[in-house]
């Protein structure tokens, strides 16, 4: 099993130092620097079939929790597991597009990182099926069908004495959607379908396999 996790704009995998192409970079956890160095390599790309979706919790050494999204992957037998931090710009995008997903096709993933309006960096998912970006629901543009229960706003609130925005609700709905709607979709269909061919693009072409890391550091996207 092959863990990919985003760091910097940039999917990435922790790999052994003498792995060729392997870039040493400083550890970091709750986004500040530890002074440890680790070894990994960068990917433009990952590409297989969805074939499972988990909410993940673990608790660190340290006390502290780490929720996470994992998305299963399968390219030809091989397994990869996509980890974004559960409260993150990817996991909110992954949410919006799944839904549009055809579960029983490859898809291919990647990230970038851009500033947005008021100059805060955002990391970006985009899912690309058949040669096309799939498109996200919910947006504002998004036109509600009769009946469709709509996403829930983020909620402001004061915590701590500072004006925060809460997206519990918004989680909550996409949570619904994703227990009843997707998982029952990759239980009935993506088991009987033929698996289709997926890669990791890099410069080398193929990404070994690698134990999953500590999920002390949160990367690019603290929460």
């Amino acid at each position: 099993m092959t863990y990919v996790g985003v760091y910097d704009g940039q999917l990435e995998v922790r790999v052994d130092k003498k792995t060729p192409g392997a870039i040493e970079r400083e550890k970091t956890k709750q986004g500040k620097p530890t002074g440890e160095s680790i070894f990994v390599k960068y990917y433009r790309s990952l590409e297989g079939r969805i074939i499972d979706i988990k909410k993940d919790t673990k608790k660190m050494p340290d006390g502290a929790e780490f929720t996470s999204l994992k998305i299963f992957i399968d390219d030809i037998g091989d397994k990869y597991v996509l980890n974004f931090p559960y409260d993150s710009d990817p996991t909110r995008i992954f949410y919006k597009i799944m839904e549009n997903i055809d579960f029983n096709s490859t898809v291919e993933f990647s990230v970038s990182k851009s500033k947005n309006q008021k100059g805060k960096e955002v990391t970006s998912l985009f899912i690309k099926q058949n040669g096309a970006n799939l498109k996200q629901r919910y947006t504002r543009e998004y036109q509600y069908a009769p009946g469709e229960e709509k996403k829930p706003e983020w909620k402001q609130m004061t915590y701590k004495g500072k004006e925060v925005w809460d997206n519990t609700e918004e989680m909550q709905f996409f949570e619904k959607i994703l227990a009843e709607k997707i998982i029952p979709k990759l239980r009935a269909k993506v088991q009987a379908a033929p698996v289709g061919q997926g890669s990791m693009v890099d410069d080398d072409s193929w990404i070994p396999s690698a134990e999953p890391p500590e999920r002390d550091d949160e990367g690019d996207t603290p929460f």
